[in-house]
């Protein structure tokens, strides 16, 4: 058996190249697919590879006959971004990003405390049961500051400076 190759009209090439840029712009800092760089990576690949499953699906004699249709790609990319959707769904509830999940705890934490400015040390007693030690706040701190949701300042004491944090007053239902 020979193997046969399918091609994609001019017009579903295009709106696949449209997809496939605008993943790669997920996968930038920052993006939809920051945290899932390896999975958002082959996403275009799995949507041509969905696109030539419909196509052979619709046209089971002779697939390779004729391109690949525009509205045929449009129904893979449809499918795609659905599963696309509950895939970040699925590795957000697995925790493919601790420091995110951290994140979110300490924001949590800090809506509910209702503070303008607090201790980070206080932050690390409340959530003691999330954070075994001062050092794993570290990167959920990092990316609540790059979020401008808090600033962290450095106040001098007689032994260690300890470390103020002030709270967006968006945060706290605040303009």
């Amino acid at each position: 058996m020979n193997p046969h190759i399918l091609k994609l009209s001019p017009e579903a090439h295009h709106e696949w190249k449209a997809f496939s840029q605008t993943v790669e712009i997920g996968l930038r800092d920052g993006g939809r697919f920051e945290n899932t760089k390896g999975w958002g990576g082959k996403l275009p690949g799995a949507a041509a590879r969905i696109a030539g499953l419909l196509h052979c699906a619709d046209n089971p004699k002779k697939p390779w006959a004729f391109p690949v249709s525009l509205e045929t790609m449009k129904n893979a990319l449809d499918i795609a971004a659905v599963f696309s959707g509950h895939a970040l769904i699925a590795f957000d509830s697995m925790g493919a990003d601790k420091g995110l999940n951290g994140a979110r705890k300490v924001l949590n934490w800090i809506k509910s405390n209702g503070e303008s400015v607090f201790k980070k040390r206080d932050c690390f007693n409340a959530l003691k049961g999330s954070f075994p030690r001062m050092a794993a706040l570290d990167e959920p701190f990092k990316i609540l500051m790059e979020r401008n949701y808090i600033k962290e300042d450095t106040q001098q004491t007689g032994g260690r400076p300890s470390v103020i944090c002030h709270v967006n007053p968006a945060v706290l239902g605040g303009k």
